[in-house]
């Protein structure tokens, strides 16, 4: 197995490193990929902010019928490789090509977002990158009202499970109501929300003038006192969405149930 020197405390020496060496070595082993996939760099490497036990994670993006017709040859490079503290990820063309999946799975349309393209014959890791820049309207709007009702799901469910004396419940819940108020804020500025929203909105003023709260509510979250709390972060949460217009009624302000059905959803990932 060749041996690639990849110094990871240096991200671009690394994404230059993957292209000029790694990928014509990734190539000549797999030839059946030459012209017919687009791979990109993702993860830490592709923010800069790797640290010592860092991985290099590639992303071949492939069509789904090669992966399965070349799959014990692409599982065999795969565990060869990682030996260069490569991880290699395959996706299936077909679900890039599909805006309705994609526009519905916001950690992909942020790892997407992130990545460095280091192959791409025909452009077309480019170009799906530009069609995926950001939310349109209306799907924006879906995602933010999809959003807003899964936090009031999220606070009956607490309710019922105090009533019931399920503390862990209202715990877990708790929780994921903090995760869907910091993807709201990153909705906010049509921004994708990914697998690091704590550490995001540290270094992004609009989120972080709600990470105090978020703080205090994490101190007290296996106690009812969180969810006054919660209260609080909501209602000056709803106030500030309610002066952005974004959604068309007025839902932030009330924080109550609504029958509209969406077509593009919140992920579930923080569900």
């Amino acid at each position: 197995m060749k041996k690639f020197e990849f110094d990871i405390s240096k991200p671009k020496e690394v994404v230059s490193l993957m292209e000029k060496e790694f990928i014509p070595f990734l190539l000549e082993n797999l030839p059946f990929l030459k012209d017919k996939c687009f791979i990109f760099v993702q993860g830490s490497v592709a923010r800069g902010d790797t640290i010592d036990s860092s991985d290099i994670d590639l992303m071949i993006v492939l069509p789904q019928q090669m992966k399965k017709d070349h799959m014990d040859e692409l599982f065999k490079f795969k565990a060869v490789v990682e030996e260069n503290n490569v991880e290699i990820h395959f996706f299936a063309k077909e679900k890039l090509e599909n805006p309705e999946i994609m526009w519905n799975d916001d950690v992909t349309l942020g790892t997407l977002y992130e990545s460095i393209i280091v192959y791409d014959p025909l452009g077309k890791g480019k170009k799906y990158q530009s069609e995926y820049n950001k939310f349109p309207p209306k799907i924006l709007e879906d995602k933010i009202f999809s959003a807003g009702q899964e936090i009031i799901k999220k606070r009956k469910l607490i309710k019922g499970f105090l009533k019931r004396g399920n503390n862990l419940g209202a715990v877990s819940n708790r929780i994921k109501i903090l995760k869907l108020v910091l993807s709201l804020l990153a909705l906010k500025r049509n921004r994708y929300y990914g697998k690091h929203l704590y550490t995001e909105s540290q270094s992004d003023p609009e989120a972080a003038k709600y990470l105090f709260l978020i703080d205090e509510i994490l101190q007290k979250i296996q106690t009812e006192k969180a969810d006054k709390l919660l209260d609080n972060l909501l209602e000056r949460l709803g106030n500030e969405f309610e002066e952005t217009n974004l959604l068309p009624e007025k839902f932030f302000s009330t924080w109550k149930w609504s029958n509209r059905v969406t077509k593009y959803q919140i992920s579930p990932r923080f569900l």
